[in-house]
């Protein structure tokens, strides 16, 4: 197996895969906009990792236009704040899992997901280290950051693709996959897993 096929094969296994499928489990939707006292809902959990996704590997790896915009998500999710979820508020977390439309939130997961595989099925592996211009392509969508001071400041420092993949393609999925997983099994604690 080289580097792609591993990227790849991870890729799939944390989003599509073991806790990621369970929570993606059609059964799951009707608990998608539970919230639990100190936990974000399970609709939030998705649209941040495909946001977050979208935005770093359209925009910020390949310098085009989000998912979110060109093929209409934003519209079709009801969902009109413009940043990944990063710094964003309690009452704007409750407000956007109440108006969320979930199944295309479901297709939105899903698409960013698979333009993320198809883009790293082409990537050229040798540049993963190499610097680009990080400031300009922040610059293309800058509501995008969202309001973070702390994460703007570390977007302007991540200027390898290697680290905007490893978090928004891989640690940062892992980690709301395994906080909806949380959420659902408090909320549907005797849960079929599949």
């Amino acid at each position: 197996m080289d580097v792609r096929q591993f990227f790849l094969y991870l890729h799939h296994a944390t989003h599509f895969t073991g806790k990621a499928a369970w929570t993606l489990d059609a059964a799951m939707v009707p608990h998608y906009r539970t919230v639990r006292p100190g936990h974000n809902s399970v609709a939030w959990c998705l649209w941040h990792i495909a946001r977050g996704e979208d935005w770093a590997i359209q925009t910020i790896l390949q310098g085009g236009e989000q998912l979110l915009t060109c093929d209409g998500w934003d519209r079709r999710m009801g969902i009109s704040y413009p940043g990944f979820g990063g710094g964003m508020g309690r009452e704007e977390m409750l407000a956007l899992t109440e108006q969320i439309d979930l199944d295309a939130l479901r297709e939105y997961y899903t698409a960013a997901a698979e333009a993320t595989q198809a883009y790293m099925r082409g990537f050229d592996f040798a540049t993963i280290d190499a610097p680009f211009d990080v400031q300009s392509r922040l610059a293309l969508v800058p509501e995008a950051e969202g309001p973070s001071p702390f994460l703007q400041e570390a977007f302007r420092r991540w200027t390898t693709p290697l680290v905007w993949l490893e978090v928004f393609a891989l640690v940062d999925v892992d980690f709301h996959i395994e906080e909806a997983d949380h959420v659902l099994n408090l909320v549907v604690p005797d849960r079929e897993v599949v």
